[in-house]
């Protein structure tokens, strides 16, 4: 005879077998176990072993915590996970047993956790709520200037990020990013001019060179020291527009030909 206890746990291990809508042979072959075995376990002739549950859990996610007290859903979020106590552990044990000395356990570390991490979620501390007012603020003045120095046109996208609002037109930004970029790839042309926007930058010229290949994108606040750059470059060459490519080419005189033919004077014959 079995405890009551033990009994549950083999009917909840049948409902659950139900549950997916597998005949128990399939089920059977599919956790590497006999039919008779799993039989003997789902009428209640003999107590579910860990390993059994272990080789349920693994290929179909079976809650422990539905399985020992029928509180919860049936099947977990995601796969079981024993590393912790699987050394202290004998295959052949009861599940309750190890339910009760390892598994409960655990479960309530980890729901302490997640009750945590949800108090955190809905009530941050005020240190944490002065770090994410002061991250926001930075996110939308970062915004704002990203708008404003590359000049967007379309009045929609000169919205205010309030919050965690960002209206952004993605569409837009990616089109005047790739003007930035055609722009400093005519600045760059010149030779040195690579390394020295590397040195602004701070950055690799390896890194600099992804960037204006397109292979990578830089930064929002790489993007603003970038088009910083340019800017002034581009000033510059206003400034100084150097002297002409191309010099006057020196004028040459044109003489006449000995062999050239003479018109006969007057009065001449034609001999």
């Amino acid at each position: 005879m079995i405890s009551e206890r033990e009994k549950l746990v083999c009917s909840r291990l049948r409902t659950f077998r139900e549950l997916l809508e597998i005949p128990r042979s399939r089920f059977s072959i599919s956790i590497g176990y006999a039919t008779e075995r799993i039989a003997s376990y789902e009428s209640g002739r003999a107590p579910v072993r860990y390993e059994v549950f272990k080789a349920v859990t693994s290929r179909y996610e079976l809650s422990p915590q539905w399985l020992a007290t029928g509180i919860g859903s049936p099947k977990l979020p995601g796969p079981f996970d024993d590393a912790p106590f699987a050394k202290s552990v004998s295959p052949r044990a009861l599940f309750t047993g190890v339910y009760d000395s390892f598994i409960a356990g655990q479960l309530v570390k980890q729901q302490d956790k997640l009750a945590r991490l949800e108090s955190l979620r809905t009530d941050p501390p005020a240190r944490l709520r002065s770090e994410m007012l002061e991250y926001l603020g930075k996110l939308e003045s970062l915004a704002k200037s990203i708008r404003t120095s590359l000049r967007l046109s379309d009045p929609e996208q000169n919205t205010s990020l309030t919050g965690v609002d960002v209206s952004v037109n993605i569409a837009s930004v990616n089109s005047q990013l790739a003007n930035l970029l055609h722009r400093l790839h005519i600045v760059t042309k010149e030779p040195g001019k690579k390394s020295e926007l590397a040195d602004f930058l701070s950055a690799p010229l390896a890194s600099v060179s992804r960037w204006l290949s397109g292979e990578r994108e830089p930064g929002g606040e790489t993007t603003l020291r970038m088009l910083e750059w340019v800017r002034a470059q581009e000033a510059n060459q206003t400034k100084s527009p150097g002297r002409a490519l191309t010099q006057p080419e020196p004028k040459t005189q044109l003489r006449k030909m000995s062999h050239e033919k003479q018109k006969p004077k007057s009065g001449q014959v034609k001999r």
